[in-house]
C-alpha cells in the first residue's frame, strides 16, 4: 500500500491581513441582503466573530473555499481544511468530523 504524502504548511507574509480583507468582502456582500426567504443575520454574526478572532491573532479554521479565502491565498495541495496560525496555514484535515449516517 502506498503511503500518503503529508502536506506541508504554507507560510505567507501578510496572510492574516489577506484573509481579513477577504472575510470583510464576504460580509459586505451579504450584509443587508436578508429577504423573506433567507435571513443572513446569523451568517453575518458568524463572520463578525471570525473577523474578531482574526484581528485578535487567534487560530482560525478555514475550508479550502471558505470565508475570506480568495484565489490570492496560496493553499497546501490536496488539503480541504487548514488552521491559520500566525501567517501560516497548517493542514487540519484530521480535524474534520466525519459522521456515518448508515446502519451500524
Amino acid at each position: 500500500m502506498a503511503r500518503r504524502i503529508r502536506p506541508e504548511a504554507v507560510a505567507v507574509d501578510g496572510l492574516r491581513d489577506l484573509l481579513i480583507a477577504g472575510t470583510v468582502a464576504a460580509l459586505e456582500r451579504i450584509e443587508g441582503s436578508s429577504t423573506d426567504v433567507y435571513d443572513f443575520r446569523v451568517e453575518c454574526a458568524r463572520l463578525r466573530e471570525r473577523l474578531a478572532d482574526l484581528a485578535d491573532g487567534n487560530e482560525v479554521l478555514f475550508r479550502r473555499w471558505g470565508d475570506g479565502v480568495t484565489p490570492e491565498v496560496e493553499w497546501p495541495a490536496g488539503v480541504h481544511m487548514c488552521r491559520l496560525v500566525g501567517d501560516s496555514l497548517i493542514p487540519a484535515d484530521s480535524e474534520i468530523v466525519r459522521v456515518n449516517h448508515g446502519s451500524v
